[in-house]
């Protein structure tokens, strides 16, 4: 399938790391993808010695980048649901699990919540680690010893900047959908933090005594409306309709105002509602003036 080296590393380990990137930014919820394409990543990063000439070793790597041994683990965990052999830093496939972590933030208007889907591995010894980050850190060691030997020219792997500080205008562009299959087992961890300023990390919650509530949304369809004919003449009922997207965008609004002008923009952007709403306004306009007309 791939005829050297360089294919097999830009065609598969490459594509997909990327790819593990590309669905972390559209920090969907739910089903694992994010742990699917992390697993396929840490797959393809960890087998990728195999197909060098000579193959460097286990030891070396891991000497060279101790991340190595963890994605040999979590690859090895995925496919076979439990590893014992050789000390592994993680012993099942339960322990690689996708997380939303919400982190409060604060500027000069306040507090702001930001939520980013991660995969976490918890780790036997009892801490967890930031999948990304051990992917990144493979990536890179590869990156630099191909370039080592001619094969590729050095690629800066993309980073995950994890645990930074988000400005509000970032953390209000970020949403967080959730996909969920019916009649299926579901089952997902949400972890709050506060981001410390002084050490400039997050830090969590302590939630001890406290009650967390959730709430799960019906996607909105539609946005009833009313056009009104002055203050006592007749009025219009129509519904705006909305995509799954716009749906989400008008339940994260936090006024009435705001909620308004969101759906004055999709009609103004919406023709054939404007011609329906058009015809509708003429044909009331045309009925009052027969009415009047009559003696």
């Amino acid at each position: 399938m791939f005829k050297s080296p360089r294919d097999h590393f830009v065609q598969n380990v490459h594509r997909t790391y990327s790819d593990f990137f590309e669905m972390r930014r559209r920090n969907e919820f739910g089903v694992n993808n994010l742990v699917r394409h992390a697993v396929n990543a840490a797959t393809a990063l960890y087998h990728m010695r195999e197909h060098l000439d000579p193959s460097p070793g286990y030891i070396d790597l891991v000497a060279l980048c101790p991340d190595y041994a963890l994605v040999r683990d979590v690859a090895n965990a995925s496919k076979h649901g439990e590893i014992t052999q050789h000390h592994p830093q993680i012993t099942t496939a339960d322990q690689i699990a996708e997380v939303a972590r919400c982190t409060i933030y604060r500027d000069e208007q306040g507090e702001y919540p930001n939520a980013q889907v991660e995969v976490v591995v918890r780790l036997n010894d009892g801490t967890e680690r930031n999948l990304a980050d051990a992917l990144h850190n493979v990536m890179s060691m590869w990156c630099s010893k191909l370039d080592d030997l001619g094969i590729i020219t050095t690629t800066n792997a993309e980073p995950p900047l994890t645990d930074r500080h988000v400005p509000r205008v970032e953390a209000a562009s970020r949403q967080l959908p959730m996909e969920l299959m019916q009649g299926e087992a579901w089952s997902s961890t949400l972890q709050l933090r506060r981001f410390d300023y002084q050490k400039g990390v997050p830090v969590p919650i302590d939630l001890t005594g406290s009650k967390v509530e959730m709430r799960i949304y019906k996607p909105i369809e539609k946005v009833p409306m009313s056009l009104s004919l002055g203050p006592n003449g007749p009025t219009i009922d129509f519904d705006v309709p909305l995509t799954p997207e716009q749906g989400l965008t008008f339940l994260r609004l936090e006024t009435d105002e705001a909620r308004g002008k969101y759906v004055a923009g999709l009609v103004e952007s919406n023709p054939p509602l404007q011609r329906d709403l058009s015809q509708r306004l003429s044909a009331l306009v045309a009925s009052g003036q027969a009415a009047l007309a009559k003696p």
